[in-house]
């Protein structure tokens, strides 16, 4: 509830405070004619319309009406705020410019100088969306207090966005920017002037409004800038500059230009004439190798250039480790991407015989106790023929976990050869065709032939293996928290996806019923080991997510529920990961979401409240917050977020399975009808899928079925 003006009236504000409207209307009633104020008189009126006559409810709403179209000027801000709350579920947020956003303009306008006025204002147009009034006052609060440089560029990104007056927010950036660069060319002591762009956010800002709003001469000439280059910002630890402009090079397939900026950014040097750890940086050497991948036909230096640029920063000096991983795993890439493949692996004697082999096991030699080698070489093991990657899982790492100086990192190496033994598994290169009646395939690794996806007497014995080396480090490692919270429960990954693996046999590429192709044995086992090991480890994420969707697939739905509230999906992460657990949900138990139930209720709730929250105004709150922290990239990002959000597939799942369980379950449903989550989506709007599945496990190869496709109930939501 709304209150009036702190310290005005404690009589009248008790009075508004405890909803006794009668008193409150005549107390400002009394006020009003006694201090001539418009403000009492708004009191009165918003009072009027608390009251239970239904003719008295619009007092507020003709009154707004009255002030627009009679250019009254309400000069207190509270007023406005009150008649806003008085209006606020009759008047239309899509009614806000021509109403609320008029009477804000007007405030602004009659009393430029206050600041505190001002930005209520436009933090209200803000909110509810209404670019017209909100760069209107942005305008004026930059003339008035031209002093303060955030208000400039507020109202800078606030014109960007009004793509009305687009012109004029690239002029006014530009003027900007030109001030810095004449600083910077003078020399000038007392560096960025007041009114010229400075900080990361608004060099971003001023790539955004030039790629939207400019010409290609106009990016080119940014982009050659001494002061707003890439490479410039790169040399200063700016890197996001960087990142936006490779990704524009990538799409438009300019690789030379995205090379030479690679290049340059790559090459800085020091005080020393050596150079400095922004060479180690293994994002632009991704990039960097991406673009001399494509080049290196057309272009007979660029690989060279790639060499020489490598050797140099492999000779640096007092590397840190994560530094040194970088480099080396840049020259993992360049073996794979840009040397010429034209020999086998391994030769007839079993040894390697490739260069790419042969870096890859230098990697996996210096990064074995790394958490992250498996992920780290996933993509370039699978590179590999079947001999090499055979040789490397099954010859080369385990050998390497007997070399190990101590048992803790012989139990990582040897999950790591357990990782490597199961994506081979998965890899088309792992089998050979069969001529037959039936097709059929032969393994690489131990030449049994059979007619499923993968080979099941392969998988046997890795969760065979998996689950001994579980049993064992269990006894040995007791009193290790680090084999406790990072080993044991990827061995015990190791065991399940084996057995979910083997409990799919369909072959891809053919029709088999389910009935034939699906072994639920191999589920419950799994289902009982990650039960287990959950139960050691309840906050290890990608054992309950796997665990939900199991639970889900086999039925078990209150066991999912359980997992689930453990996982505390909340917040923002609801979009992307709530489909997994609601997805369906009414198909495999409507009473979960049973709304006459506590739990039931809280477990709808927690998707209801979400969306009812985070869209309650057209923008969310966090905008304001954005603004206040120079946060430019986000303020444009928001609207986008926030309409994917009101559009999504999540939301739309949300009241689907609510209505469901509730018909399932006998429970009145007919007010879906006039539920926002239904109306507000018409029939012409694409609802956006933003399930992420990048937090389960991910040990198979890319040409595989992704275990998460096979456990969810029925297709992807769309």
């Amino acid at each position: 509830m709304s209150t009036t003006q702190n310290g005005t009236d404690l009589q009248l504000q008790s009075a508004f405070q405890d909803g006794n409207w009668p008193a409150a209307m005549r107390l400002a009633q009394q006020r009003a004619r006694t201090f001539n104020d418009q403000y009492f008189e708004i009191v009165k009126i918003c009072a009027e319309s608390q009251l239970d006559d239904p003719h008295a409810k619009f007092a507020a709403v003709a009154a707004v009406d009255r002030f627009v179209k009679e250019g009254t000027v309400v000069k207190d801000v509270d007023g406005i705020d009150l008649l806003e709350w008085a209006t606020v579920e009759l008047v239309s947020e899509e009614a806000f410019s021509e109403t609320f956003g008029v009477l804000r303009v007007r405030a602004v306008k009659a009393a430029p100088r206050d600041k505190v006025a001002a930005t209520r204002c436009l933090q209200s147009c803000l909110l509810h969306w209404d670019l017209n009034g909100a760069q209107q006052i942005a305008a004026i609060i930059d003339r008035s207090f031209s002093q303060d440089r955030d208000f400039m560029f507020w109202n800078i990104v606030i014109t960007h966005m009004l793509a009305l007056y687009a012109m004029l927010a690239q002029k006014q950036i530009e003027r900007a920017a030109q001030l810095t660069e004449q600083a910077h060319a003078s020399q000038a002591a007392d560096g960025t002037p007041a009114r010229g762009v400075k900080s990361e956010q608004e060099i971003l800002l001023l790539y955004d409004i030039v790629e939207t709003h400019g010409t290609a001469e106009d990016l080119c000439k940014l982009v050659n800038s001494p002061v707003f280059s890439p490479v410039a910002q790169f040399r200063m630890g700016r890197k996001e500059l960087f990142q936006r402009m490779a990704a524009k090079y990538k799409r438009s397939q300019q690789w030379t230009a995205l090379c030479d900026l690679c290049h340059d950014c790559l090459s800085e040097t020091g005080q020393d004439g050596g150079l400095t750890l922004l060479a180690c940086d293994w994002s632009v050497w991704r990039h960097f190798l991406e673009a001399a991948a494509h080049l290196k036909s057309s272009d007979e230096g660029v690989i060279p250039k790639v060499q020489d640029l490598l050797v140099k920063v492999a000779q640096a000096k007092s590397l840190k480790p994560i530094y040194k991983r970088n480099i080396i795993l840049a020259k993992l890439s360049a073996a794979f991407t840009l040397e010429a493949n034209d020999q086998d692996d391994v030769d007839n004697d079993n040894k390697p015989s490739s260069a790419r082999l042969q870096e890859l096991l230098l990697y996996v030699e210096e990064q074995k106790t790394s958490i992250a080698c498996f992920s780290d070489i996933k993509e370039f093991a699978e590179k590999l023929d079947a001999s090499g990657l055979k040789h490397l899982a099954y010859v080369y790492v385990p050998e390497l976990a007997k070399t190990c100086e101590d048992s803790a990192t012989s139990a990582r190496v040897h999950l790591l050869s357990l990782k490597l033994r199961y994506l081979l598994t998965t890899c088309p290169v792992s089998r050979t065709q069969v001529a037959g009646r039936i097709p059929a395939s032969k393994c690489v690794v131990c030449n049994s032939v059979f007619e499923s996806a993968s080979c099941h007497a392969c998988l046997a014995k890795i969760s065979s293996a998996a689950l001994e080396a579980y049993k064992s480090a269990t006894d040995e490692f007791t009193d290790d928290a680090t084999v406790q919270g990072e080993v044991l429960p990827e061995l015990a990954l190791a065991v399940a996806l084996c057995n979910m693996q083997m409990a799919f046999c369909a072959r891809p590429g053919y029709y088999t019923a389910e009935t034939e192709c699906l072994k639920r044995e191999f589920l419950v086992r799994a289902l009982l080991v990650l039960e287990h090991q959950v139960f050691l480890t309840p906050k290890h994420s990608q054992i309950c997510l796997v665990l939900v969707q199991l639970h889900l697939f086999l039925g078990s739905a209150h066991a999912c529920r359980e997992i689930w509230q453990e996982l505390g999906v909340k917040r923002t992460i609801v979009d992307s990961l709530a489909p997994i657990f609601y997805d369906r949900l009414s198909t495999v138990a409507p009473v979960i979401l049973d709304s006459s139930d506590d739990w039931g209720w809280d477990m709808a709730e927690t998707l209801r409240g979400h969306f009812a929250n985070s869209l309650l105004m057209r923008m969310p709150r966090r905008l304001i917050d954005a603004f206040e922290a120079g946060s430019y990239g986000s303020i444009i990002d928001m609207p986008r977020y926030t309409n994917n959000l009101r559009f999504g597939c999540t939301r739309a799942v949300s009241l689907v399975e609510e209505v469901r369980a509730d018909r399932l379950l006998g429970e009145p449903c007919d007010e879906f009808l006039n539920d926002d989550r239904f109306v507000e989506v018409s029939d012409d709007i694409d609802l956006r899928d933003a399930v992420d599945y990048g937090s389960f496990p991910s040990w198979g190869s890319s040409a595989s079925v992704p275990l998460y496709e096979r456990l969810r109930l029925g297709p992807g939501i769309s």
